[in-house]
Order: C-alpha cells, then sequence, then structure tokens
C-alpha cells in the first residue's frame, strides 16, 4: 500500500499507545530490545514490537522451581508479574491492526491466555504468602509444585473451556490444602471426629487424641470418641501450644484460600463478562448450599453442617458469608439463570436432610436474604413501583400451601420483605414531614400513599401477622422505638391482633438509661450532702427544665423531681443526653473530662482554649489540596480558592461561581485575584462552628466521623450546661455570636446524635443510647493517673486530648455491637418493659401467636429475621477505627475510596462525557448562529447518530460532581489526554462490589474461648488495588475539550478565510475515489477529516504561536 498522509495519520492515532506502551516495556527491562534484536535477525513476516516485547516479558516469569524457592526468589517473582499487569490491561482486542492482520489476532491470544495462565498462579500466591515474612520451607516447596502443575495445564487448556479451569483450580487447591494438611496438623487432625466441624478451640485428651473443647465438655461419657480410652471425670480439656498454633496456621491457610477463591470466581466467572455457563452455575450452588455426606450411608442421614459447605471439602473456611457473597455474585448473573438450579437442588436437599430442619431454615433465610439483597440493587430507583405492584397483587394464602415450589416461595418473601421494607421507609418520612411544618410536599406523596394503602389491604385479607411483624421491625431498627411509637399512635393497623401498646410516653423513654450513675449520685449525696458539683448540676437541670427552685430542697429531692420532669417530657432523649453527661462529669473525672468540666461548671478558665474538634486551618496544611511542587493556591475576591497549575502563575482567565474573574494573562493576575500565604498557621482558638444546618459529617484530624460526633455531644451537653453557669463567658468562647444561645447549641446537639447515627449507620435511638453507653464506659473505666487535660492552650495539646478520646473510644466502639445487643435483651426481660409483647416482637423475638398457619415457608418465623445490611458507611467506620500507631490510617486507599465513591460512581461516564463535549464543540464550532440549546435539546438534533444520543443520554444521568479528582493511585506509569481517554481507562466500581469483596474478606478467629470478628481490611485494599486500580493512568483535566471563544477559530470562519486566501479547484473523481479507497471506514474518514481541520486552521493563522507558559487550569 502507498503511504500517504492519511495513513500516516492513521497510523499514528491508533498505535501511539502500542508505541507508547512499547516504549514503557523497553524502559523497565532493557533485556527486552537484545532479546527483540535476536527474534529479529531472521525478518518474520509482520513485526509486532509491543506484543513482542509483552511476550518476551511473559515468557521470563513462566512458574519454575528456580523462580520460587526460596521463600525471598517467591516474593521477588511476585513483584516481577504485578510490575507487568499495567501493560496487559492496555492490549485489548480491539486493537485497529487486528481487523487487518490476522497474524498479529493470533499472537494477541495467545499473549493474553500466557497472561491468564500466570495471573492466576499470581493471585494464588500471593493471597497464600499474604502478609507473611517467611513459610515452612516443606510446606512452600510442596505447593510450589503445584503451582508449576497449575500454570502448566492451564496452559495447554483451550481458553474456551471455563468448566475445566475451574475444576482445574479447585484440584489444585484440594491438593495445597492436602500438603497444609501433612504440615500443619498435629496427629493428622482435619476435623472434630465428635461434632464433624473444623476445630477452632482445640483440646488434646490423655491418649492424645485431639477434640473441639466444648464437644468434650459436653460429653456426657468420659471416653475418647476415636480410642475408646475413658478419662477422668475432673479432666480439664487442654491443648498445648504446639497443637493450637498448629490448628490457627492450618485455619489462616484455608481463610486465604477463601480470599484468593472468590476473587478467582469474580475475575473469571462472575465479572462484568457473559454469565456463565450453566455447569458453573450449578457448581457454584453446591458450594454455595448445604449437602449431605456422600462418604456415609444414607440411610444414617449423617450431616455434616459446616465443613461440607465448602466448595472443596476442607480446603476454604466455611463461614456463612462467603455463602452469602457467592450466592450475591450467582444473582447478578441474572436470577432466572440461577433459578432451575436452585431449584433442583433445593428439591434434592430437602430428600436427604429431613432431619436437620434448623440447618434447612437457615439456609432459606440466606437465599431470601441474598435475593432481598439482589432486587434492592437492581431495583433501587423503582423500589416504590416494585413495592406497590407486589403488594396489590399478594395473595398469601396461595403460598400457606405444602405444594408450592420451594423457589418461587423463597422468591416471593424476598419481593414481599423488599416491599416492606420500603413502606417502612414511606412511614419514617411521612412521620418526618408532619413533624415539620415547613417542610415541602415532597414529590410522589401520592404514588407513597398508595403504596402505604396498599399494604393496609394486604394486612387486612393476610392469614398470617408476620407481615406486620417485619413492617414493625423495619421501623424499629430504621427510626428507632421512639419514632415507632409515634407511627403506631396514628397507623393502628399494624399492630397485630393481640398485641396491644403502652399510651404511656414514658413506658418507651430511655430515661432508665440515666440509672446507671444514681446509686454513686446517691451515695455521693449521703457521704457528702453539700457536694457543690451536684449542686451546681441540678440547679442548671432546673434551668433547662424550667423546674420552681425551693432554697432549702435536698439535693434527694432535687434529683427526684428532675428524672420525673424527664419522665413527663415530651422529647425526653436530648434532655437524658444533657443530665447523664452533667452526672457524669461531676463524678468521675478522668483525663478527658477534666476540660469538659471546666466548660460546665467554669466556662470562664477555658477562654482561649483550642476546643476538641474545631477545625483548624486547611490551607496551612497543603497535603489538603493535593498540589505539585510548583503548583499555587489562589483565591477569588468572594474567598473561593483555586489552584493554579503549570507554573503557578495565572496564564488564562476564567469564570468564577460568583461572577468575578479569575486567572490572568502572562502571569498578570486579574484585579481582586491574589495568592493565598499558606505559610503562617492561622487556626483560630475557641468555639468555631456556624449555624448548624452548615455543618458536614466529616473527621477532624486523628478522629473518625463517629468519634467526632461523640466528642461534639459531649462538648455542646457541657456548654448548655455552661450557659446556665455564665452566659457570657460561654459567648466570649465563640467566634460567632448567636442570638439564642440555648436554640443554638440544642440544634448542634441533635446534628451530633443524627451524624452519630449516620456514621454508625445507626438510628437516632441507637445514637442516643451509644453516647449514654459511653458516659457509663467513662464512669466505669478506671482514672488516668497522666497529666490532666483541663485547659488547652496550646494547639499541641488538644492534639493530645484528641489522641487519648481516640485511645478511650476505640475499644469501646469495637464492642459497641454487644453492649447495644445486651441493653435491648435486659430491657425485654426487666423494667417496666419486660411485659410489653410488641417490644419483643420490634426487637426480634418470636411472638407467642396462637393458631397460626404452619404449611408453607411464609409462616416460619426465620423468614422475617430482620437483619441489618452491611453498608459503605458500615465499613468507612469500621475502617477509620483502624489505627496506623501515629503515622495516619494503615489503608489509605481504601479508605479514599470509600469516602469519595459517591463520584467515583460517575466516573464510569467519563469517555461519554468527553465525547459529548467534542460534539458540542463541534456543532457550535460549525455554526455561526448565536442559538442556544439546552443539552436535552441539543441531543435531540438529527446530526446525531442513533448510538451517540444513547451514550450521550447515558453520560447526563447523573452529576459529574468531582472528575478531576477521583482516585489517587501512589505509583502510576502514564497520564493520558482527554482524547485518549477509553472505558478502560477509567474506574468502574460499585458499592455493591464494594460490598461483597469486603465480605469475602470477614474472618474470625477464637482467642482465650472467645470468637472474634474482623474484616482483613489490608487483603481487601490489595484486591481493590489489584482488580479496579492497578494500570488506570493519570487523565489530565486541562486537556478536556473546550470551545474556543475567539470567532476565527471556528470551523467556518476558518474555512471561510483559507478560501479567499487559496486559489480553489475541485477535486477530481480519481481523487475522490483515492482519498475514499484510502480512509477504509466512516471512522478513519472522520479521523481524516481532523487531520485537514488541523491543516486548515494552521494555513487560516499562517503564523506559529510564542512559546508560553506550561498550561494553567484553576480548580476549586
Amino acid at each position: 500500500m502507498a503511504f500517504s498522509p492519511v495513513w500516516l495519520h492513521m497510523e499514528y492515532f491508533y498505535l501511539r499507545d502500542d508505541y507508547q506502551l512499547f516504549v514503557d516495556i523497553a524502559n523497565s527491562n532493557v533485556a527486552v530490545i537484545s532479546e527483540l534484536q535476536a527474534t529479529y535477525e531472521t525478518p518474520p513476516p509482520k513485526m509486532f514490537v509491543t506484543l513482542d516485547a509483552l511476550k518476551i516479558l511473559l515468557e521470563k516469569v513462566q512458574p519454575l522451581e528456580d523462580a520460587l524457592l526460596p521463600f525471598d526468589a517467591c516474593i521477588a517473582w511476585l513483584k516481577s508479574v504485578k510490575s507487568i499487569k499495567p501493560w496487559v490491561e492496555w492490549i485489548s482486542l480491539d486493537n485497529y491492526q487486528l481487523q487487518f492482520y490476522e497474524e498479529k489476532r493470533k499472537l494477541l491470544e495467545s499473549v493474553l491466555h500466557r497472561w491468564t495462565c500466570t495471573n492466576i498462579v499470581y493471585m494464588l500466591i500471593d493471597h497464600l504468602l499474604h502478609n507473611e515474612t517467611q513459610i515452612d520451607e516443606k510446606l512452600l516447596r510442596l505447593v510450589v509444585k503445584q503451582f508449576i502443575f497449575l500454570w502448566n495445564r492451564l496452559y495447554t487448556m483451550p481458553g474456551s473451556e471455563p468448566e475445566k479451569t475451574f475444576d482445574l483450580v479447585t484440584k489444585v487447591l484440594k491438593k495445597c490444602n492436602e500438603n497444609a494438611d501433612v504440615v500443619y496438623l498435629v496427629k493428622g487432625v482435619k476435623e472434630c471426629k465428635s461434632c464433624l466441624q473444623e476445630i477452632t478451640d482445640p483440646a488434646e485428651l490423655p491418649c492424645s487424641h485431639i477434640f473441639c473443647t466444648q464437644c468434650i465438655q459436653e460429653w456426657e461419657n468420659k471416653r475418647c470418641k476415636i480410642c475408646k480410652e475413658e478419662f477422668p471425670e475432673d479432666y480439664t480439656p487442654t491443648a498445648s501450644e504446639a497443637t493450637r498454633e498448629a490448628v490457627a496456621c492450618h485455619n489462616k491457610f484455608r481463610r486465604k484460600c477463601n480470599s484468593f477463591f472468590m476473587e478467582f470466581i469474580t475475575m473469571y466467572f462472575l465479572g462484568d463478562r457473559e454469565p456463565p455457563s450453566a455447569k458453573i452455575i450449578q457448581r457454584l450452588i453446591q458450594f454455595v448450599a448445604c449437602k449431605p455426606n456422600p462418604e456415609h450411608q444414607a440411610g444414617k442421614r449423617v450431616y455434616k453442617p459446616k465443613s461440607e459447605l465448602s466448595p472443596f471439602e476442607e480446603c476454604m473456611d466455611t463461614s456463612p458469608t462467603i455463602q452469602s457473597s457467592l450466592l450475591k455474585l450467582l444473582l447478578r448473573c441474572g436470577f432466572n439463570n440461577v433459578k432451575v438450579h436452585l431449584e433442583e437442588y433445593l428439591s434434592q436437599m430437602e430428600e436427604k436432610l429431613i432431619s436437620h430442619h434448623s440447618s434447612m431454615d437457615d439456609f432459606y433465610f440466606m437465599v431470601v436474604h441474598c435475593l432481598e439483597d439482589f432486587m434492592y440493587s437492581s431495583s433501587e430507583e423503582d423500589v416504590s413501583q416494585l413495592a406497590e405492584s407486589c403488594l396489590s397483587t399478594a395473595d398469601l394464602a396461595a403460598f400457606c400451601k405444602p405444594d408450592v415450589s420451594r423457589i418461587n416461595s423463597l422468591q416471593f418473601i424476598a419481593q414481599l420483605r423488599l416491599s416492606i421494607s420500603h413502606v417502612a421507609t414511606v412511614l419514617g418520612r411521612q412521620m418526618l414531614s408532619a413533624a415539620d411544618p415547613n417542610a415541602p410536599a415532597a414529590e410522589g406523596d401520592e404514588k407513597e400513599q398508595e403504596v402505604v394503602n396498599a399494604m393496609k389491604q394486604l394486612v387486612a385479607k393476610a392469614p398470617t401477622p408476620w407481615p406486620q411483624v417485619f413492617l414493625i421491625r423495619n421501623l424499629c431498627d430504621i427510626y428507632g422505638l421512639t419514632s415507632m411509637w409515634k407511627i403506631l399512635q396514628v397507623e393502628k393497623w399494624m399492630l397485630p391482633q393481640g398485641v396491644e401498646m403502652s399510651q404511656d410516653r414514658s413506658t418507651w423513654s430511655n430515661t432508665t438509661l440515666v440509672f446507671s450513675v444514681m446509686d454513686k449520685t446517691q451515695n455521693q449525696i449521703k457521704s457528702q450532702p453539700e457536694n457543690q458539683s451536684l449542686t451546681a448540676v441540678m440547679r442548671q437541670m432546673e434551668n433547662i427544665l424550667q423546674l420552681p427552685s425551693t432554697p432549702d430542697e435536698l439535693l434527694e429531692d432535687k434529683q427526684r423531681k428532675i428524672m420525673d420532669a424527664l419522665s413527663d417530657s415530651e422529647e425526653p432523649g436530648l434532655l437524658e443526653v444533657v443530665f447523664h453527661t452533667a452526672l457524669t462529669l461531676a463524678l468521675f473525672p478522668s483525663r478527658i473530662t477534666h476540660l469538659l468540666r471546666n466548660i460546665c461548671f467554669r466556662p470562664d478558665v477555658v477562654k482561649g482554649s483550642y476546643l476538641p474538634t474545631m477545625p483548624g486551618d486547611l490551607l496551612f496544611d497543603e497535603t489538603n489540596w493535593k498540589i505539585g511542587p510548583t503548583e499555587k493556591i489562589w483565591a477569588c475576591q468572594c474567598g473561593l480558592c483555586w489552584i493554579v497549575t503549570g507554573c503557578g502563575f495565572p496564564t488564562e482567565v476564567k469564570k468564577c461561581s460568583c461572577g468575578a474573574t479569575v486567572g490572568g494573562r502572562s502571569h498578570n493576575p486579574e484585579t481582586g485575584f491574589v495568592q493565598k500565604d499558606v505559610t503562617e498557621d492561622k487556626t483560630e482558638r475557641g468555639y468555631l462552628l456556624e449555624s448548624p444546618g452548615s455543618r458536614t459529617n466529616e473527621l477532624e484530624r486523628c478522629l473518625s466521623p463517629a468519634c467526632v460526633s461523640l466528642v461534639r455531644a459531649l462538648l455542646h451537653s457541657s456548654l448548655l450546661l455552661g450557659v446556665g453557669t455564665d452566659t457570657q463567658a460561654v459567648l466570649d468562647l465563640m467566634k460567632h455570636k448567636p442570638g439564642d444561645v440555648e436554640k443554638f447549641f440544642w440544634g448542634h446537639l441533635e446534628k451530633d446524635i443524627t451524624y452519630l447515627g449516620e456514621a454508625l449507620s445507626r438510628n437516632m435511638d441507637d445514637a442516643m443510647l451509644t453516647v449514654h453507653l459511653f458516659l457509663q464506659h467513662l464512669s466505669t473505666n478506671s482514672p488516668d493517673e497522666s497529666e490532666q487535660l483541663s485547659i488547652l492552650m496550646e494547639k499541641k495539646d488538644r492534639e493530645e486530648w484528641e489522641m487519648s478520646f481516640k485511645a478511650l473510644a476505640q475499644p469501646f466502639f469495637e464492642e459497641l455491637e454487644n453492649r447495644l445487643n445486651s441493653v435491648k435483651e435486659k430491657s425485654m426481660n426487666e423494667g417496666p418493659h419486660s411485659s410489653s409483647l410488641l417490644l419483643k416482637i420490634a426487637y426480634g423475638q418470636t411472638p407467642p401467636f396462637q393458631d397460626l398457619p404452619k404449611q408453607g415457608l411464609i409462616n416460619q418465623p426465620c423468614m422475617w429475621k430482620f437483619e441489618r445490611k452491611m453498608t459503605i458507611q458500615t465499613l468507612m467506620h469500621l475502617l477509620q477505627q483502624e489505627d496506623g500507631e501515629g503515622a495516619g490510617n494503615p489503608y489509605p486507599i481504601l479508605l479514599e475510596l470509600l469516602s469519595k465513591l459517591d463520584n467515583i460512581r460517575h466516573v464510569r461516564h467519563l469517555p461519554d462525557i468527553f465525547r459529548l463535549q467534542n460534539a458540542l464543540i463541534h456543532f457550535f464550532q460549525n455554526s455561526d448562529k448565536g442559538v442556544n440549546y439546552t443539552v436535552r435539546q441539543f441531543l435531540d438534533q438529527p446530526e446525531l447518530s442513533d448510538d451517540q444520543r444513547l451514550a450521550f443520554s447515558r453520560a447526563i444521568e447523573d452529576d459529574p460532581e468531582g472528575l478531576e479528582q477521583y482516585y489517587k493511585e501512589p505509583i502510576q506509569l502514564r497520564s493520558i489526554s482527554a482524547e485518549e481517554v477509553k472505558p478502560s481507562s477509567v474506574l468502574a466500581i460499585t458499592e455493591s462490589d464494594l460490598v461483597t469483596m469486603a465480605l469475602a474478606n470477614f474472618q474470625y478467629e477464637i482467642d482465650e474461648d472467645r470468637r472474634k470478628t474482623y474484616f482483613d481490611f489490608q487483603m481487601l485494599q490489595r484486591q481493590v488495588v489489584h482488580r479496579f486500580i492497578s494500570g488506570k493512568p493519570i487523565i489530565k483535566a486541562q486537556t478536556a475539550p473546550s470551545i474556543s471563544l475567539t470567532n476565527e477559530r471556528t470551523l467556518q470562519a476558518t474555512k471561510m478565510k483559507v478560501r479567499d486566501q487559496l486559489p480553489q479547484e475541485p477535486l477530481s473523481v480519481n481523487q475522490q475515489k483515492r482519498i475514499m479507497q484510502e480512509a477504509r471506514s466512516v471512522n478513519a474518514l472522520s479521523k481524516t477529516l481532523a487531520t485537514l481541520k488541523v491543516a486548515a486552521e494552521f494555513l487560516a493563522r499562517a503564523v506559529t504561536q510564542s512559546a508560553r507558559c506550561p498550561s494553567t487550569s484553576g480548580r476549586s
């Protein structure tokens, strides 16, 4: 083919990525060049240097015994493979040359197949060696043989047979586990021969056989189940340190296999690819479900409830979170693809597991819960319509019959649960709107009321009270007992028959929680009748509650009067928090309470202090700006800050959101656009927050949002009490002086509780209960003998106070779930609530209903359990509690990703947005008419193709806020311009992806006979980076296409100018024909026209632009 400028441009445009990639590969490994030269000594038919170089690199990292042994060599091999991954990501089957060169297509397929084989082995080794500094040499030699075997078999296996790949990987994992058995397990123990489950807490008998400690303790006959040797009645089951260490190592090995298996399945079978084959789905359902042990006789119906849940016998840890994670991943392939296999498997289970109803119920509920989550994520935008349709057409009586299909029943129950949960959300929103008379009417109120009416009709004709029970449980968990009580006062149809609710508001109050300090208060009053602190507390509470004060009234009588007033109050929640805070500060001094105590009783002495959680000078800390070494911070006259890139001085003019002109020309800034001085720390003292409505839920320094909210709840309670002591002293602390200082602090305290609930993914009642429990924690904590922090005159004092608070709060939050459950359990069984059937229903106890239908899954109590969904907020809270021992959070990438997920979800539209921008620019630069269009009107223009219109419509469905800074990768290989952005260039991660991956990394361990659960955030971060971030380029925001404001740069003006300056003559027929033949396609033709456009503009301007500084842009 003859050389031409058109083909030169096409080769450059389509192959520049390949050429740049080759340069990166050559720079990273000089040996590649010499090997390529040797390869090309005999000229091949075609030379594809990038693919040939990648092939050489992959051949170098083929797993061999010399490369994987010893341990250090294995680690080096992992690093080598990891360095190749970003380059492989850039190789795509959409490569331009593939349509012309069959040889290149075959070479690319060969390279990608070799990479798949290498990457699977890499993932397995990476998981097994994760967090290890050494590994048993014998075990390493054994598993390395399996790694090599796996790679060789994968390489000889066609890539179009995923079932064989699946079977091969599971076979290798089984073998690796057998090798671990040989090395780790003492005396060949694989499982407890008593319960047939994995041993997590081993105990050794005198005969040396090992069982679970609990199993031995439960035996009636003191005789070994294996050798029948008897042991003494008073024998205490124990295990040697070696035995415990061996079992722990083996269990850890299984958990690592667990993590690998989930990532392997997700990446190669259940990711964004086509749905897996029926055989793969069937295998995974068998792994998810409980199955009978085939090694035992059918007549005995022996059941292994845990170890047989494992995909490959005992190779994986078998926690229920793995089952549910796998099932959720399966459902993403489409429920109809999974349904037939689930139904077949359920029928098999019913035949074989007749005597294990509890295990069957657990499995059924897991299926329902996963289906519910799947339906919620797939219909989140239209859940109201789904709920109304389900509730209005539901026939519960039909599902009470014994002949109903199990899978249809489970699907219906999941739909009904989702619909009822939506009704609870609607009722809560209606309650909140009714409480705020100034709230505008929300869109869709009539539609929401139709959903509530459909629920009423369902309840009226339902043969079972379970829908009402589940609705009450939803309301209690989402909005709390107090809000549930208010809703039930209006919507009495929600109460099941025979269930009554107390009309006495005080029975639903948390006043009893304050009783935890009452005994100590009574003792203090008896020992010190003139206690000044308690006297001040009682006086302040009398002022707040507006109670009459009697001069000679005893403290004991004042306390009783205050408690009665709290019980009679319409909204006692915040009042109880303030009173409990006051008593705790008065009676239980500690390192962190001295400051709050001063604010409460002596606010004048803390004047000039740096108060906890108050914002610092963000400008001074340049790390907040994430700017380069030469970039500088400037500010508009309205105060909005801009970052000037390039040399740091303005070279272009823009408009600020306030309308003012910002930037400048040739380093000369516009009037009012000034550089900010960030060399001086201007952190202010005192109380700095503005109105409650302007607050956000963010972290401050070392404190997580949950800690910040908790600190501020105590701080604002103390300030409210301090207002009663000395109002002027409190006002002197404040930067912004409100008109009504008490109302100001009450608003902030309410906001504190709201934000604490959000950070913990809890309702308002639970958030208030959390504050009370923390105050209890302070009162029971042993006094700190270190220096008291009563006045914080230096910033380092505040940092020390906040670190002390964090150290105190961290173990508290770890035990918070247990503490909350303990309080609720106590409320159901003791005190004034113990006889309340409604409270027991709300907290999850099975109601003692009589004459209920028993047939059908819909009437099983387990189907109507309420389980809190794992959310990003929950993960964020747990992650923020992790301490990096003074070095910040140890998982910064994961934390950044979670905190910016709302923005990141828009990033997937970036390629379409850039295409839309180019189309808009092309449209308006081709037009000399001053016509105004909205983007929606532009999409209706006939010049757009249907494909363009569809892509652009998707791009504007979401608000692309924050696209410039959507992720931060510690190591990047290259940057790209907006023109080079492809779908593979940007992050594509959803909340569902993160939650599923987190659940797959949910771990547990037994420590001193106590089960501890936790998330392996280190592995989760590595998986997130490996799967979603690694290899993604940095996109230069300043290269985004923009329309020129100069009239002469429009294409129409350019063509007119060229026509006037150059003689014109029409193209001959042969010339036109040759251009069309060479262009070959519409796409290539468009790129050719782009080249002609550049040439035309060059001719029109006929001058070269003078050299100038690097491009400068601003971002606020």
